[in-house]
């Protein structure tokens, strides 16, 4: 299954000035992440960095919701898209393993 069947950042909304305190940066998604796409997100969120957060994000339908411990950067934005394709190719990973593993012949 190629990449392009899974989420892609499609925007941000940051908060404004010290807002940043009180509100998630809101990550905007192409469409609403499935199941495995969740359970995987959840696994590697570790890999984000601490320093950056207030809290882990969650994912609220087509959104990542993400509690910044500073002041939003353009450099976070970068992470945060990395951060997601890397979900996508560990979400393919895992299910390409499944696959084989299960014996799936066509």
């Amino acid at each position: 299954m190629p990449l392009r069947h899974f989420v892609h950042v499609v925007g941000f909304q940051v908060p404004v000035g010290a807002a940043f305190a009180r509100e998630p940066m809101l990550v905007m998604l192409d469409k609403v992440p499935g199941e495995e796409w969740r359970a995987v997100f959840q696994l590697c969120v570790e890999e984000l960095s601490p320093s950056l957060l207030r809290e882990p994000p969650r994912i609220e339908g087509d959104q990542v919701q993400v509690f910044l411990a500073q002041a939003p950067q353009r450099a976070l934005a970068g992470e945060i898209r990395r951060f997601v394709e890397r979900v996508n190719r560990m979400t393919f990973l895992r299910e390409g393993s499944a696959m084989r593993s299960g014996g799936g012949a066509a």
